[in-house]
């Protein structure tokens, strides 16, 4: 089962400035993340702090940290770094 995921305002701008083969390699691994966002390499962050606060690499373009909301089947993508 896959999770919706959403961006912050912030983190919408830093995806609209990204060169379009990085964007287009940023959505894949996205869609990779929602489909196991407790997988996928990911990590609570910070470390100790809950399960549904996690950080993983994005298709070797970008770290982004994100809230799961499993209730909601939602992943909320609150900082993304590229690389």
């Amino acid at each position: 089962m896959s999770y919706t995921v959403q961006y912050t305002d912030r983190v919408r701008i830093e995806i609209q400035g990204m060169a379009p083969k990085t964007r287009t390699a940023f959505e894949t691994g996205m869609s990779l993340a929602a489909a196991d966002p407790y997988g996928a390499d990911s990590k609570p962050y910070p470390r100790g702090n809950s399960k549904d606060h996690r950080i993983t690499h994005v298709a070797g373009v970008a770290i982004i940290t994100y809230q799961i909301t499993p209730a909601a089947l939602l992943v909320t993508v609150v900082q993304l770094v590229a690389r």
